[in-house]
C-alpha cells in the first residue's frame, strides 16, 4: 500500500508539471503533495493505517504549507551559490515538511529554525546513511555495466544478455528508491523527535 501511494504521488506530481506548465501553480501543488507523502510515510513507519487520501492532507492548510515549503526551497536555492553550504542547509531543512504537517501553529520561518535545531548533530549521520545507499546502488550498477561492456567485446549477444539485468536494476531503483529514501528520512525524524520529548 505504501509503495502504491508513493508511485501515485510521483504520478500526480508529474501530471501537475505536464498539465499546468505554469511554475507559480505547479510548484506549490508539488510542494503540498510532497508534504502529504511525508504524512503517509510517517503514518506507515509508525504502523498506523494509511490511505491515498492522506496525500491531500496538506491541501487543508494549502497557503501555510505551500508557503513554508516554497520558503524552504528558496533558502535552499539561495544557499546553492555556496556548494558546501547548500548540502549542509539541505540536510538542515530536511524536517520542515514534518514540522509544517505536525505543528499547525508554526510558520515557515519558525519551521526552518526548528528543523535546523532538530538536525543539529545529525546531518552527517543522515548524509552518510543516504550516501551508503547510493554507493551500494552504484557498485551493483557498475559491476553489471562493466560486465555488459566487457563481454560485448567478447561476444555481442552475451553483452546484451548482461545489459538486461542492468535495465532491471535501473527499473527497480526507479520504482523503490523514493519509497526507501522517504522511509529513511522518516526514521531519522521519528528518532530525533522522540529524543527531544
Amino acid at each position: 500500500m505504501l509503495w502504491g501511494i508513493s508511485l501515485m504521488c510521483s504520478l500526480l506530481m508529474g501530471l501537475a508539471v505536464d498539465l499546468v506548465w505554469v511554475p507559480l501553480i505547479f510548484i506549490p501543488i508539488i510542494a503540498v503533495l510532497s508534504v502529504g507523502m511525508m504524512s503517509v510515510y510517517l503514518s506507515g513507519y509508525r504502523g498506523k493505517e494509511i490511505n491515498s487520501g492522506m496525500l491531500f492532507t496538506g491541501f487543508n492548510d494549502f497557503k501555510r504549507i505551500a508557503g513554508g515549503m516554497m520558503w524552504m526551497q528558496l533558502w535552499t536555492l539561495i544557499w546553492g551559490f555556496v556548494p558546501i553550504m547548500n548540502i549542509i542547509k539541505t540536510y538542515s531543512y530536511m524536517f520542515v515538511p514534518y514540522i509544517l504537517l505536525k505543528q499547525p501553529d508554526i510558520n515557515a520561518t519558525d519551521a526552518l529554525k526548528r528543523s535546523m535545531e532538530m538536525t543539529n548533530g545529525y546531518k552527517m549521520k543522515i548524509f552518510l546513511a543516504q550516501l551508503l545507499i547510493f554507493v551500494i546502488i552504484g557498485v551493483i550498477g557498475g559491476v553489471f555495466a562493466g560486465l555488459a561492456v566487457g563481454l560485448a567485446f567478447i561476444h555481442p549477444i552475451i553483452g546484451v544478455i548482461f545489459t538486461l539485468p542492468l535495465f532491471a536494476i535501473a527499473l527497480i531503483v526507479a520504482l523503490f528508491l523514493p519509497l526507501f529514501m522517504g522511509l529513511l528520512g522518516v526514521a531519522f525524524y521519528d528518532e530525533i523527535e522522540n529524543l527531544g520529548k
